[in-house]
């Protein structure tokens, strides 16, 4: 897209990308400042994944006295920016803390625990534990061994936990993109700000405020106002007509490395995110050839499952993606797939993702079957063996007591399930009346 061309442009486009963030005061964003020093060629020099913003007068002390030992202030800076962030992971602007309860729900328990064996030390620092668990427990350690359900009693500083660019992975994978807390030190009276991608950041210099806020009125949404067609000066009318045509269903979040996301504004997956990667499959494969290794951390096997999959497919993590929704990503993405056929992927497409196999058009199948098809090589073998239910499944072999045995399995419909029965002489109608021997798939 060329560059804006007025105040009005540079902001119409950041609105774009602010119109859902959690950056805001009465709704209206607000920029926050963050203090680095050090020499470097990039916009932001960060030691982490995750990184922090806060006050003007903060971000001052942290650029010319750095909080890490031994660091001299060199170059020291200030960079002034608004922040994306759709789905914190917490957003407690007057508490330093996350509650180890709050970890157990975005993440689980494994890697709840985890994280509280890992932070140990921290738990053990609160007036909490000194008080409800100092008494009666050696260590976290020893409180987690005797009692894991207590771990949700438990809380700790926020800061170590978004600090760690393992969590901060976890966070992520788990559709979160930033956290907000209370700071610690010099910001111990007012909120820090944490992105955990650094496309989240939108440098605030050269904005006009004023029209970045009539920009997200929706207001917008259906006239421009005549002061607003003036100050654009040379903006095409294809810009504006973009914004009259905004999308009530999808929010655009951001475009990076062939691949844009929206937040999903209403239906079953409001709040979730969806990706979509429209370049064609030599786009990536060459990108990978070009940057496997610096953009990406994986080997080549998971980047044709994650990436290579997922080409032309629009895909949520962990559920379906409705109809309605690929029809209005081919909506938003029309006109960039007509200017370049020879680059576009083609029509979006709905995708799931199979576990230990990667991104799958074949939507219906997996939601209907489920992890049924982990016994098969391909969704296209699972597709053509499911859809003669009363064939035998191929032999399995399962691990029993340091032994093998191989075992049988037929495929039969009950209802609107689809179960594995075990070849012991039972026949279908046992197993229904009995509930016994069969594995329910979905």
């Amino acid at each position: 897209m060329p560059a804006p061309t007025s105040h009005f442009d540079r902001a119409i486009e950041l609105a774009r990308h602010l119109t859902a963030t959690a950056v805001a005061v009465d709704g209206q964003p607000v920029v926050v400042y963050r203090g680095e020093h050090g020499v470097s060629t990039d916009l932001i020099h960060a030691r982490t994944r995750s990184v922090s913003f806060g006050s003007a007068a903060a971000a001052s002390e942290y650029a010319q006295h750095p909080n890490q030992r031994g660091d001299v202030a060199v170059a020291p800076r200030v960079i002034a920016a608004y922040l994306a962030i759709a789905n914190p992971v917490i957003d407690n602007r007057d508490d330093p803390f996350i509650e180890m309860g709050t970890i157990v729900e975005k993440l689980g328990r494994d890697k709840a625990e985890r994280i509280a064996r890992r932070f140990a030390g921290h738990i053990e620092n609160t007036g909490n534990w000194v008080e409800g668990f100092s008494h009666d427990y050696d260590s976290v350690e020893h409180m987690l061994d005797l009692e894991p359900d207590r771990i949700t009693d438990l809380y700790l500083d926020a800061y170590p936990v978004f600090d760690d660019d393992e969590v901060v992975g976890w966070f992520a994978q788990a559709g979160y993109d930033g956290a907000i807390h209370l700071g610690n030190g010099i910001t111990a009276l007012e909120p820090e700000y944490k992105v955990f991608d650094q496309a989240q950041i939108h440098c605030a210099i050269g904005i006009d405020r004023v029209a970045l806020l009539r920009a997200m009125v929706p207001a917008i949404t259906t006239q421009l106002r005549p002061a607003d067609t003036d100050q654009a000066g040379d903006s095409s009318t294809h810009e504006k007509e973009e914004i009259l045509n905004a999308s009530t269903l999808l929010q655009f979040c951001s475009n990076y490395r062939g691949e844009t996301e929206y937040l999903v504004l209403k239906g079953a997956l409001a709040g979730r995110r969806v990706s979509y990667r429209y370049m064609n499959r030599e786009f990536y494969e060459q990108d990978y050839a070009d940057f496997g290794g610096r953009v990406w951390s994986g080997d080549s096997a998971s980047y044709r499952r994650e990436v290579l999959g997922s080409v032309g497919l629009v895909c949520c993590s962990g559920a379906l993606v409705p109809p309605e929704i690929v029809d209005e990503v081919n909506r938003l993405s029309a006109d960039w797939r007509d200017q370049h056929p020879d680059l576009c992927a083609g029509p979006a497409r709905a995708g799931v993702y199979v576990q230990g196999r990667g991104w799958s058009e074949a939507a219906d199948i997996v939601f209907q079957y489920g992890y049924v098809l982990e016994r098969f090589p391909s969704v296209a073998a699972a597709e053509q063996w499911l859809s003669q239910p009363r064939r035998a499944q191929p032999d399995q072999v399962w691990e029993e007591g340091g032994g093998q045995v191989v075992r049988e399995f037929s495929v039969s419909v009950l209802g609107n399930r689809i179960v594995l029965v075990e070849q012991d002489g039972q026949e279908v109608g046992e197993v229904e009346e009995e509930g016994v021997g069969m594995t329910v798939a979905c």
